[in-house]
């Protein structure tokens, strides 16, 4: 049949998508050693986008002041989005911030999301590597 490989001609591992310019570019500058990685975890349901203030501003002020001498690997925020202002997930979105969902009446819930989160960024990045945490 056309379309199907018989084992010797199927590779071992299914292909990668594809990445974007700045994905490559960040990985290579953080596989090449050239600048640390920093994960940014935020629960900003402890500590809110403060008044007056959109979240782009704040996600840039962030960047600006802790990411000096870094790469982003990861910028993440837990929140229950359906409570959350839909202007400031916007913005969120358009700053390329990852929005981890969760459900508000469950205690806890952000505090657990966001230590599987770190988990796994220290799985993946070692040594030199930096975690923000704003909470």
């Amino acid at each position: 049949m056309a379309g199907w490989k018989t084992p010797s001609e199927s590779p071992t591992a299914p292909p990668t998508p594809p990445e974007c310019d700045e994905t490559k570019s960040r990985n290579l500058s953080i596989e090449m050693g050239k600048l640390p990685p920093i994960g940014v975890f935020w629960d900003i349901e402890n500590c809110h986008v403060p008044k007056g203030k959109s979240a782009l501003h704040f996600v840039s002020k962030i960047r600006n002041e802790f990411f000096v001498g870094h790469a982003e690997a990861e910028f993440m925020c837990v929140c229950d989005t359906k409570k959350e202002c839909p202007d400031t997930i916007q913005e969120l979105q358009d700053a390329q911030v990852t929005i981890a969902h969760i459900n508000a009446i469950s205690k806890n819930a952000a505090d657990e999301k966001l230590k599987q989160h770190m988990r796994r960024f220290a799985a993946v990045h070692s040594h030199p590597a930096s975690v923000l945490l704003i909470s």
